[in-house]
């Protein structure tokens, strides 16, 4: 049971690091679909009126995105297999 115990510890730590290093690709990716969607030099930042920064902001954060969302995913999948083991 300890053991037990200490890998949902070490879970929990690792589902807020994950949560929180998943919060910059979510902010790129936002920034680049509100780029894409905002008429031609109307951004709120010059640099995301630049079609290049945009597509990297859609690709970077989108890939931060997915690399979270895999990882929450397989931890909170572990979680509940070690929650479901009797004792």
């Amino acid at each position: 049971m300890n053991n037990k115990h200490q890998r949902l510890k070490a879970i929990e730590k690792e589902l807020v690091v994950a949560g929180i290093l998943d919060v910059p690709g979510t902010l790129l990716f936002a920034a680049g679909v509100y780029a894409t969607f905002t008429p031609e030099g109307e951004a709120f930042l010059p640099v995301l009126n630049n079609p290049t920064v945009v597509t990297g902001c859609l690709v970077l954060g989108g890939g931060m995105m997915a690399w979270g969302g895999y990882k929450l995913f397989t931890l909170l999948r572990e979680k509940a297999q070690l929650l479901k083991m009797p004792g």
